[in-house]
C-alpha cells in the first residue's frame, strides 16, 4: 500500500504559529490550499479569519475535517499556545482528532520535498542568540524523522 496516497485523501486543517509567520494548509478531497504570511504578534487575530477564508476557498466545513493538525514548536511560547488553543478548540468543537507536529520536523519535510535532501537540519531563531535545532533524516516511508 502506498502511505503516502492514503495520506493525501486525509481531509486535514493544520497551522503553525510558533514562528513569526502563520502557516495555514488545508488538504481537502486531495486539493491543497495554504497560506503564509509574516505577521509578527498578530497571529492571535489573523487565524481564525484565515481558517474561515481556507475552509471558504475549499468549499469545506470544519466538519467535513478527519483531523485537526498543529505546529507544537519549539518557538514563541505565545505562538504555539496560540496554535494549541485554535487547534484545541476546533477539534473539540466539531469532535476531530487532534496531531501536533515539530515545527523543525515540518521544515525538514519541506526541505526534503523541495531538494530531496535526505537528512536535514533544521533552526529556528530563539532569541537572544540562541537557536532550535534538530537534524532529521528520511525513513523508508518518505518521513523526515529524529535519527
Amino acid at each position: 500500500m502506498n502511505k503516502q496516497l492514503t495520506a493525501s485523501k486525509i481531509n486535514i486543517l493544520a497551522f503553525d504559529a510558533s514562528t513569526e509567520a502563520l502557516s495555514l494548509v488545508l488538504n481537502y478531497n486531495g486539493q491543497l490550499f495554504h497560506h503564509f504570511e509574516e505577521c509578527p504578534q498578530q497571529h492571535s487575530q489573523k487565524i481564525l479569519p484565515l481558517v474561515d477564508a481556507l475552509l471558504a476557498k475549499a468549499n469545506c466545513k470544519l466538519t467535513d475535517l478527519d483531523v485537526i493538525g498543529f505546529g507544537q514548536g519549539p518557538g514563541s511560547f505565545t505562538g504555539v499556545r496560540i496554535s494549541v488553543a485554535i487547534a484545541q478548540g476546533l477539534a473539540y468543537a466539531c469532535k476531530l482528532p487532534l496531531v501536533g507536529v515539530s515545527t523543525l520536523q515540518m521544515m525538514a519535510q519541506q526541505a526534503y520535498q523541495q531538494t530531496g535532501e535526505t537528512s536535514v537540519f533544521s533552526a529556528i531563531d530563539a532569541r537572544m542568540g540562541e537557536i532550535y535545532f534538530a537534524h532529521y533524516t528520511l525513513n523508508d516511508i518518505g518521513i523526515m524523522c529524529a535519527p
